[in-house]
């Protein structure tokens, strides 16, 4: 399937950092692949194990084995286009190897090889100025964006599902230390975004620090909460708005609590019924929105305002349901859920 010469694009062990970038660089596919001398698959490195390898300081001559991937995503050769989309929906990557019964490698399918990759104009905001207090000691020296998840921030994994649907546009808002922030992703052209940051004077909320954007334009556009792993359809989430003909979307998610007590119902001093152990259910706001420019003019000038305040000023709010992985990363048991998911969910 793909275009470039699978050949073109593997490497062996003895290969170091800096003649890995250049095979990278050659191939264009921003990956290559370690095989043997029988061409099975081994391994995989990309252009941001690179840049991790060189943010820990590893040297230049050192052994790809010091920052390769051992563990690469791949295909059976023969897989469907449909099976193919899917893994590329869940594992967050762009491209897969494909092997055969040996695990020869002998082909590779890029994203934009079965996806018509939307190029899409909305804006999207991420909220990523919170002290992330929750957290402890995890977010004392970093913002909770800027927690790993695997090898790169949380942010970074926010940024590429955006990317993903075609959603280039991105505005940041940052406060506590969000020079990290800055200088990590800086103005996003590495990573093929656009990115502004928004920088706030004084904490401004989730809602507030929205009109700090000259960027908003005429179409509608996300907010998402900078604390959270997901790969949520983007492009589901605002069809849904724009067809439902929405003022603002909130999307949400199914949350079960059984509780360890059986419930009396009652009627004065009687008893009526009694639930043993019941389960309740509800559908927890999920920290996405989907919101027109018009509804920012309900929004105060320089003042404190949650999002979630719009939602009692009479506009016509949408709900919609995820049914892809979500996880809100608000506890340090969160934290280190969310790793053992990306691990066996995400990535795996």
């Amino acid at each position: 399937m793909s275009k470039v010469s699978v050949q073109e694009l593997c490497i062996d062990e003895g290969y170091n950092l800096i003649s890995t970038l250049q095979a990278i660089d050659k191939g264009a596919g921003k990956i290559c692949f370690i095989t043997d001398d029988n061409m099975r698959l081994i391994g995989a490195v990309s252009d941001g194990d690179i840049r991790r390898a060189l943010i820990k300081g590893i040297e230049l001559n050192a052994s790809v084995k010091a920052f390769a991937n051992y563990i690469p995503v791949f295909a059976p050769l023969g897989t469907s286009k449909e099976d193919l989309i899917q893994i590329f929906s869940a594992k967050h990557i762009e491209c897969i190897p494909l092997v055969d019964s040996d695990g020869v490698l002998c082909d590779v399918v890029f994203i934009h090889d079965v996806t018509d990759v939307r190029k899409n104009k909305n804006l999207a905001i991420i909220m990523a100025g919170g002290l992330g207090s929750r957290l402890g000691e995890l977010t004392k020296e970093v913002p909770k964006p800027m927690l790993k998840i695997g090898d790169d921030p949380l942010l970074m994994h926010i940024l590429k599902n955006f990317k993903r649907h075609g959603f280039t546009d991105i505005n940041i808002s940052v406060n506590y230390k969000g020079e990290l922030i800055e200088n990590y992703f800086q103005d996003g052209k590495p990573y093929g975004m656009n990115i502004k940051y928004l920088k706030e004077p004084k904490r401004l909320g989730t809602g507030g620090s929205i009109k700090l954007s000259n960027d908003i334009g005429e179409l509608p556009f996300f907010v998402m909460n900078g604390d959270i792993l997901t790969n949520i359809d983007l492009n589901k989430l605002m069809d849904f708005h724009t067809s439902g003909g929405y003022d603002m979307t909130v999307a949400v998610k199914p949350y079960s609590i059984k509780l360890a007590y059986g419930v009396l119902e009652c009627e004065g001093n009687a008893v009526v019924n009694l639930r043993e152990k019941p389960e309740l259910s509800f559908m927890i706001n999920a920290g996405i929105y989907c919101l027109n420019p018009s509804v920012v003019k309900k929004i105060p000038d320089d003042e404190y305002f949650e999002i979630t305040e719009l939602l009692g000023i009479g506009l016509n709010v949408g709900s919609y349901e995820i049914t892809d992985y979500w996880m809100d990363i608000g506890k340090v048991d969160d934290y280190f859920k969310a790793n053992e998911d990306f691990k066996n969910i995400l990535r795996a």
